[in-house]
């Protein structure tokens, strides 16, 4: 039950600290289109943040064992042989 909740959880957070940020900016008359797009850039950014955070057990992350290369997959909720099948994907990308 609680990982049915917990991306509610989160968006809801980020929801409320978009809020915040709306009702900060609109007291200093910046423009409506300006706030929106603060709001909602704070609201996704907490929102990923805190799926990550929270919900980071629930990831299997797999990267590239290059030394420098930033290449990562994460998979959630798959079976051995996909599991497998993605992390040597992520051994032999083509982005090297």
């Amino acid at each position: 039950m609680t990982a049915r909740l917990l991306p509610w959880l989160c968006l809801a957070v980020a929801a409320l600290f978009g809020l915040a940020i709306a009702l900060r900016l609109r007291s200093h008359d910046v423009p409506l289109s300006l706030t929106l797009a603060c709001a909602l850039a704070v609201a996704h950014v907490v929102d990923r943040t805190a799926e990550r955070v929270i919900g980071g057990r629930a990831w299997t992350t797999y990267r590239c064992p290059a030394p420098g290369c930033l290449f990562e997959v994460r998979v959630r909720g798959v079976d051995a042989g996909e599991s497998r099948h993605w992390q040597e994907t992520a051994a032999n990308h083509p982005t090297h």
